[in-house]
């Protein structure tokens, strides 16, 4: 029988936390690659609370070993509780309950804002760009479960937006729900508005982030492709614009 109980228990503790909303961080235009991650079956019930002890002092041991590594150093954005979040969400996945792990994702992904984190002590990333990636790359199930309620909270926030606050629904997409169904779209509206007001420097990044980081993206490679070329000339990154533009005959359709 799956470990429900136990991942009950991890995700029950942290569904009523609020934390204000922060900017996304940008992200860059390399894809990263990994293997899929193995869902491993579930251990004997009642081991669900010392895993998630586990998970905890992990987090609490990188905190350390980073504080340890560079004593003095500079203050850098991190949240202990959200890197928990994040580990107890890799326990749900390895216990099976992918419905629970979608649960926490969605919550760090909703609060991490420009928070980062990091596995070895030394090398910080953004907490929701590894969220992303793990979505991402993982399993496609866990992709799947995720966007069953990913999916409709998106929508929703599309279809509720007024025409003058259409901009702010579609960043609040993007920053919450990039890898629901809609999420790629949104960027890619979201960029040809910033290209529009001539912000290249945000226009190219949005347009690296679908295709470096979106699993599944509806929109023509080609067409964020041409743009992300447009917007790297405008700032002077003629070796991004020459690849994107080298990369749009070898994409398949019309």
């Amino acid at each position: 029988m799956r470990n429900f109980a136990g991942c009950v228990a991890l995700v029950a503790g942290v569904l009523f936390l609020a934390v204000p909303e922060r900017p996304a961080l940008a992200q860059k235009f390399q894809r990263a690659i990994a293997a899929p991650a193995a869902i491993a079956p579930a251990g004997p019930a009642g081991k669900g609370e010392k895993k998630a002890k586990e998970a905890d002092e992990a987090a609490d041991k990188m905190q350390d070993l980073a504080e340890k590594s560079f004593p003095g150093g500079a203050a850098l954005k991190t949240d202990p509780e959200q890197q928990r979040l994040l580990k107890r969400a890799e326990q749900c996945v390895a216990d099976g309950r992918l419905d629970l792990a979608a649960v926490l994702w969605q919550k760090v992904l909703d609060e991490a804002g420009d928070t980062l984190m990091t596995r070895d002590g030394r090398t910080y990333t953004s907490l929701a760009e590894e969220v992303e990636r793990m979505l991402s790359t993982a399993d496609p199930l866990a992709l799947k479960t995720y966007r069953i309620n990913a999916d409709g909270e998106a929508q929703a926030v599309l279809a509720k937006a007024a025409p003058d606050k259409e901009e702010e629904a579609l960043s609040t997409v993007v920053r919450r729900y990039f890898l629901s169904s809609v999420g790629d779209e949104s960027a890619y509206k979201l960029g040809c508005y910033a290209l529009d007001r001539h912000d290249f420097v945000g226009a190219s990044r949005l347009f690296a982030k679908i295709l470096e980081r979106h699993p599944d993206p509806t929109v023509p490679r080609g067409e964020i492709l041409l743009r992300l070329a447009v917007a790297a000339a405008h700032v002077g990154d003629g070796v991004t614009a020459k690849a994107a533009l080298e990369a749009i005959p070898q994409m398949p359709g019309p």
